[in-house]
């Protein structure tokens, strides 16, 4: 979470936002906050403790930022509120959290950020069903976010339904404009198609390390893990 997240409420004062914004980080807590105060009046109460919830948060002294949150929490955007979902989360508040997006949920299902936000707190592994759960319905609901397509993506490599993943880490790659992506889906294909000999599995990536080159350093890094997992 950045200052820059900060949602404009006001178009009178998107430019100002951004030029303190700007400021912000290149200052240090104490000036941030002076900084602040600077603008009060001019931003109104709302918008002035929820900079100085976001400053303290960026100098991670989280508990004062979770606390300027909560105490002004009828006034938050949904935005600030998933924010602080995520801070309460990253915190280990995990059933506030939890309240906070199923509100969100019921709220706004189309909200920027809710869905990722809802399976990062269901991320572990004693939380797995949930997680499917929140999958399944971010999926439905917002099937072209590509956090949720990269999640959906780990989450068949995780349950060895490589062919898919492959499939889903080929779309983001594509979408995203990242090959990084592409070479995730290779391995996925290596790891699906298991006769490939280790001559066959070689040249393929090596195919990918000739059109990326900058990527040859994580190519050859995917290639010894598999070995090492996959081959005796």
């Amino acid at each position: 979470i950045i200052v820059s997240d900060v949602p404009s409420r006001n178009e009178d004062y998107e430019i100002l936002q951004r030029e303190l914004i700007t400021k912000l980080g290149q200052m240090n807590l104490s000036e941030s906050l002076k900084e602040i105060e600077k603008h009060r009046s001019r931003f109104g109460e709302k918008i002035y403790f929820y900079l100085c919830a976001m400053a303290h948060y960026n100098h991670g002294d989280f508990s004062k930022a979770i606390g300027l949150l909560e105490q002004n929490y009828q006034d938050l955007l949904n935005e600030e509120k998933l924010i602080l979902a995520d801070m309460l989360n990253v915190t280990n508040q995990k059933s506030r959290a939890a309240e906070i997006l199923n509100e969100l949920f019921i709220q706004d299902r189309f909200l920027r950020g809710l869905f990722p936000a809802l399976l990062r707190l269901y991320s572990s592994s004693d939380n797995y069903e949930e997680h499917l759960k929140w999958l399944e319905i971010a999926l439905n609901v917002d099937p072209d976010n590509p956090a949720v397509i990269e999640l959906n993506a780990n989450r068949l490599n995780k349950e060895k339904m490589n062919d898919l993943a492959a499939i889903e880490f080929r779309k983001l790659g594509k979408m995203l404009n990242k090959p990084y992506y592409e070479l995730i889906a290779r391995m996925n294909d290596i790891i699906y198609n298991n006769q490939m000999s280790n001559s066959d599995i070689e040249n393929y990536v090596h195919d990918f390390i000739n059109l990326y080159p900058d990527l040859k350093n994580e190519a050859y890094y995917r290639l010894a893990i598999y070995f090492i997992d996959f081959k005796d």
